[in-house]
């Protein structure tokens, strides 16, 4: 408005003040039927404000033309100037029937994007764009939003088929984020609350978009997520997708139902298939694998036969993936979602290199169905699909619930996609503006309970503040790993002592003040419990646990908490989004483990008891190669001699040849020698397309062993490969084990294995090994600017 009209109100205002009149003020829902009929007449309502009863009132007496809306929605104690927003056209609703709409329905959401209408969906859509669009609901607006309803539904995988509840959800979703875009215009807070009237009034929450500034606070992307506020997708193994599910109310019980105990193991199990048939080796070639007129096979691409598809084809060689698990009967057994088949690995099953095999795997066998038995040949495990893959195949979707696009509000009902243009900002700003952030790993069994510890760590903090000093790094988080006890914890001699331990702990913090407030924000000290920690170990006394374990309990760490505010106490496993990158940490003896219940094929002894007397073999002709070669040239000797006396050449030693026995031995020999590399070399030429070769005979035992097991978890697609009866899961978070797609590191804190850093498909996993070790304290280094770890150590 103008200066002169603005100061015609003021006047008037205090000039009805003085006069202590005022008009009789209407209702909020009066004001709004009049600001609807001056803006159809193009028109403007001038609103007067009572300077005595400090309200809003409109003045019927002053109407301009040509000015912008005023905000008629004016309540109680409003400020002293109105607030000037637009107003939305005036659409006088209609009532639009089912059966008008499905003409233009069927055309833009059945045809265009092969989605299919409901009754009720269809009922639903009507009556909503009947109030919205009025007479104008066959306009490109109306074609418009069916379009963008139909995308939405479709990205948020909600199937097939629109029915009413589920699309009045996507409808507000919709409305939500329309309204979020035309407000971001004159809002600049960081979320506002939008009504629809037509559903409810439910107000949902519009996230300003971000990724459209230019400055991103890192902040806002480092998240620790523990197992138990972890989202939940389930995986539909119809669908070959995942689906939100809603998260459940209260904390976590042991008492889950039973049919969690049924999914659990056939989750994994299609998961794994589905990754298996996206393989370019099992998946169906061109043509049906034939060529036209020839009768020839394509025999580059194998498939996956179901057990129950074996049944009346005996002796027929088949491809089988399923779950390895011991009977009844002792034998081992192979189950897929069809059925299940004994195995027979005693005589001619050969093993895949690289991997631990036991009950609890996921494994493909190839070999021949004989007498209700599967007679196995070889045998190996499906292979860890790379991140991209993975994420690509599912959609990109957002499983921590950080990347997703800032305008779609956090409780979306549906699956969040992460957003790419967003993600590909974050990465630009890892690698320019945050080269200087740190993350420092600490090795596992932390015993607070021994004097030694206390020393160590306060000489790595010591060097971790001077470094912070010197080289202005920002260390983001120090993650200390469990357990921090050398003895399961007791309640009922343990817990003082416990308490007095991590209240030592918080004294030896105080003395570095700068890791306690960082000149961005406090450090993260995060602690993963162990299983000697409470309160698992009252009930195991220190053995094998129930996966996922609790965080510490806060009686044992309230001090801790009050002398560093950023100290997180989150569960084993937890996972760490940072970023673009997502970071697991597990605390368990999986090397170990997988030792002691690794499966073994006999096939494989007694061919390294053949390979074992064969080198002995070896050994013993290399020591007397030099005898052997002399005892030759005596023998071509004498067979000249020989040859001269038959010819008439040395008639005098003719009898000393005919009663020399010694050259028949020493020929004996030699044909036996001849015979037997000539069976080796047979041998050789016959098993030289299974005989496993010798395992990993270039590099050290410890890297093999590293490997050995990086490659094993990674390809079952959890942390947790076992059956139920070795390592106890709780059957409700299962999912919080899982692997796929596989994080962008992996830090395994594993005591019984040697430390280690492996790349497997992209993924790095890294063993800090023991905090205390050969006198030296021990931890890895993490700059996430460049994905690069860095084992160091300390001598104490």
């Amino acid at each position: 408005m103008s200066g002169l009209n603005s100061h015609k109100r003021v006047s008037a205002f205090a000039k009805r003040a003085q006069n202590k009149t005022k008009p009789k003020p209407r209702s909020v829902e009066a004001r709004q039927v009049v600001a609807v009929i001056a803006e159809a007449e193009d028109t403007q309502i001038d609103i007067d404000f009572d300077p005595v009863t400090r309200s809003n009132t409109i003045r019927d007496s002053e109407i301009e033309s040509g000015q912008d809306s005023i905000d008629t929605n004016a309540t109680e104690n409003a400020p002293l100037l109105p607030t000037i927003q637009p107003l939305r056209k005036a659409v006088l609703p209609i009532q639009l029937t089912p059966f008008q709409l499905r003409p233009v329905a069927y055309r833009i959401v059945t045809k265009k994007h092969g989605l299919n209408m409901k009754t009720s969906g269809l009922e639903t859509l009507a009556r909503f764009m009947g109030r919205r669009y009025g007479m104008d609901w066959r306009s490109s607006k109306g074609e418009r939003f069916l379009d963008e309803i139909s995308r939405t539904w479709k990205l948020q995988d909600r199937g097939l088929f629109l029915d009413g509840d589920q699309l009045e959800i996507v409808i507000r979703e919709v409305i939500d984020m329309e309204d979020g875009n035309s407000a971001k215009a004159t809002d600049n807070g960081s979320e506002m609350d939008l009504d629809d009237d037509h559903f409810g009034n439910q107000e949902f929450a519009i996230r300003v978009n971000s990724a459209t500034r230019h400055d991103i606070d890192w902040k806002n992307y480092f998240k620790v997520v523990d197992a138990y506020s972890q989202p939940y997708y389930k995986f539909n193994a119809t669908r070959k997708l995942f689906e939100l599910t809603q998260k459940r109310s209260g904390p976590a019980s042991l008492l889950s139902t039973a049919q969690s105990r049924v999914d659990l193991f056939m989750t994994r199990y299609s998961i794994a298939l589905a990754g298996i048939q996206r393989q370019e080796t099992f998946q169906a070639p061109t043509f049906l694998g034939r060529l036209v007129g020839t009768g020839k096979r394509d025999l580059t691409s194998q498939s996956i036969t179901m057990i129950k598809n074996m049944l009346g084809r005996e002796g027929k060689a088949f491809i089988l993936f399923g779950l390895l698990s011991k009977g009844p009967n002792g034998n081992y057994w192979l189950q897929d979602s069809s059925g299940s088949v004994e195995l027979n690995i005693d005589s001619h099953a050969i093993p895949a290199q690289g991997s631990y095999y036991g009950p609890g795997s996921l494994c493909i066998c190839d070999g021949v169905y004989s007498s209700e038995k599967f007679i196995v040949t070889t045998i190996g495990t499906p292979t860890c699909e790379p991140r991209r893959d993975s994420r690509a195949a599912y959609g990109y979707l957002d499983f921590l619930g950080i990347h997703s696009p800032e305008n779609i509000k956090k409780n979306a009902s549906g699956p969040v996609r992460i957003d790419r243009g967003l993600e590909r900002k974050l990465i630009e700003e890892e690698k320019i503006n945050l080269t200087k952030h740190r993350m420092y790993i600490l090795g596992c069994d932390i015993y607070l309970d021994k004097l030694e510890t206390f020393n160590a760590l306060r000489k790595l903090f010591s060097r971790i503040q001077a470094e912070t000093q010197m080289d202005s790094t920002c260390p983001v988080c120090i993650v200390m790993t469990g357990s921090f006890v050398s003895t399961p914890f007791q309640p009922n001699r343990s817990s003082s002592i416990y308490k007095d331990q991590m209240d030592a702990l918080a004294s030896l913090l105080q003395e570095f003040p700068a890791l306690l407030s960082n000149s961005e924000q406090n450090v993260q000290f995060i602690f993963i419990p162990g299983d000697n920690d409470p309160w698992e170990s009252t009930f195991s006394s220190g053995s094998s646990e129930t996966l996922p374990i609790k965080p510490l309990p806060k009686i044992f760490t309230n001090r801790l908490r009050r002398v560093a505010p950023g100290a997180i106490f989150s569960s084993n496993p937890t996972r760490i989004a940072y970023m673009t990158q997502e970071i697991m940490l597990v605390r368990d003896n999986l090397g170990a483990r997988l030792r002691r219940n690794q499966l073994i094929f006999p096939e494989v002894e007694r061919r390294k008891n053949d390979a074992y007397f064969n080198e002995a073999d070896a050994k013993g002709r290399g020591t007397g190669a030099n005898d052997e070669d002399e005892d030759l040239d005596e023998l071509m000797d004498e067979m000249e001699k020989e040859e001269r006396h038959r010819n008439g050449d040395d008639i005098d030693e003719l009898e000393n040849i005919l009663y020399d026995t010694t050259i028949d031995e020493k020929t004996e020999r030699l044909m036996d020698r001849k015979s037997r590399e000539q069976r080796m070399q047979e041998k050789d030429v016959r098993d030289h397309l299974i005989r496993p070769p010798q395992e990993h005979s270039l590099v050290e035992p410890e890297v093999a062993e590293a490997r050995k097991i990086v490659k094993t978890i990674l390809d079952q697609g959890t942390i947790s490969p076992f059956p139920l009866s070795t390592r106890p899961v709780n059957w409700e978070y299962d999912f919080t084990l899982s692997l796929t797609p596989v994080p962008t590191a992996i830090i395994m804190a594993d005591p019984t294995s040697p430390p280690f850093k492996v790349t497997y498909q992209g993924c790095q996993v890294i063993n800090p090994g023991l905090f205390i070790r050969d006198r030296q304290v021990h931890w890895v280094e993490y700059t996430p600017s460049s994905r690069t770890y860095l084992a160091k150590s300390l001598y104490i």
